[in-house]
């Protein structure tokens, strides 16, 4: 299998999966309405220049959120997302909690940047991802790089380079960049840039250009 149709075969599920997450988005919230913003966040919440600040774990479900373009959401504590949208963009999601971040059917015109573990589900990410711990991505699309300890991809596509201190299990996947890490396995996948391992590579059934 080639790399177009390693593309092709996880990317329709992808796009379904985004209209399915449109359907369901029916509530819409304005960062800059300070009860909107708090309605979000479960401790105190607020808007700092070009940062909105939740002191404590920032989540929504069923949402589309409006914010300015370019802005920072900043959580002490943890995100976590079901069916929602942002709406606006080059936003970044940044946290330094080293809990589980879990993002469901998210739509997010740019980056995340945060000090714990990553759980990705049917969700596409625009820029980069940067995580302390494991990010695991299933049925999901990031635009950008992916920075972790460790990766697992499961039907799921990268358009930037991937750089792991562990391991890289690819499944049914691809990465357009580079992969570099100290293990890797490829099964049904491809990655059309230079890969660097460490120590073990395991590939079957995939391709490296």
């Amino acid at each position: 299998m080639n790399i177009n149709s390693l593309r092709m075969a996880f990317l329709l599920p992808i796009v379904f999966s985004l209209f399915s997450t449109a359907a369901f988005a029916k509530d819409t919230y304005d960062l800059n309405n300070f009860f909107h913003l708090n309605s979000l966040c479960d401790g105190w919440a607020y808007k700092d220049s070009d940062s909105y600040i939740c002191l404590g774990s920032f989540r929504a479900t069923d949402a589309n959120i409006i914010l300015d373009s370019g802005s920072t959401v900043w959580a002490d504590r943890l995100f976590q997302f079901t069916r929602v949208e942002f709406r606006s963009s080059d936003i970044t999601l940044e946290s330094h909690d080293r809990g589980t971040y879990e993002f469901s059917e998210l739509i997010l015109p740019g980056s995340i940047d945060i000090t714990g573990t990553l759980s990705l589900l049917s969700s596409f990410i625009d820029g980069d991802i940067d995580a302390a711990y494991s990010i695991t991505m299933s049925n999901s699309t990031v635009g950008g790089d992916v920075n972790a300890s460790k990766l697992t991809l499961n039907n799921s596509g990268i358009a930037g380079s991937v750089e792991v201190d562990f391991e890289m299990d690819i499944d049914n996947s691809t990465i357009d960049g580079s992969a570099e890490g100290s293990k890797l396995t490829l099964n049904n996948s491809g990655i059309a840039g230079s890969v660097e391992v460490d120590f073990e590579m395991d590939i079957d059934n995939s391709t490296i250009d």
